[in-house]
């Protein structure tokens, strides 16, 4: 995996799901994750600490999104349609994602991406610059 992450650690672990009966279950456990029920895969994106540092917590985080980000920009140019399906700890299907899958208690899930093939064409985005949100970038402060 190529991403940055704290200290050079590299505090991710991932899980691939594949099988059919696995991905119908997660694509009901989140109003948000029903794409699940038909994509091929998904990718769970888990983060361990290491105790190390006091912020490993946060760090873990960190890394782990930056390694999920670098995977949907992979998935894109490989022409693949990915997304990124949040999940947080006080959701109460937190727990059940991690039971399900097996996930020890001491890893934290910190992102699931649902992958396949888009169904057509995907609509044009839009352009960066008429996306750049001025009011958003600030100098030297808030």
């Amino acid at each position: 995996m190529f991403a940055p992450s704290a200290h050079n650690r590299r505090t991710w672990e991932f899980i691939t799901v594949t099988k059919r009966a696995v991905l119908n279950e997660l694509s009901v456990m989140s109003r948000y994750w029903g794409m699940l029920k038909e994509a091929p895969l998904c990718i769970v994106t888990c983060g361990y600490s290491l105790g190390i540092l006091p912020k490993d917590e946060e760090f873990l985080v960190q890394n782990s999104a930056a390694a999920t980000e670098n995977m949907l920009l992979m998935a894109h140019s490989l022409g693949l349609g990915a997304v990124w399906l949040g999940i947080c700890r006080e959701r109460p299907y937190y727990e059940s994602v991690k039971e399900l899958l097996k996930i020890p208690a001491d890893v934290r899930v910190v992102s699931l991406m649902a992958v396949g093939r888009p169904k057509g064409e995907l609509p044009e985005r839009a352009k960066p610059l008429e996306r750049f949100e001025a009011q958003k970038w600030h100098r030297e402060c808030y």
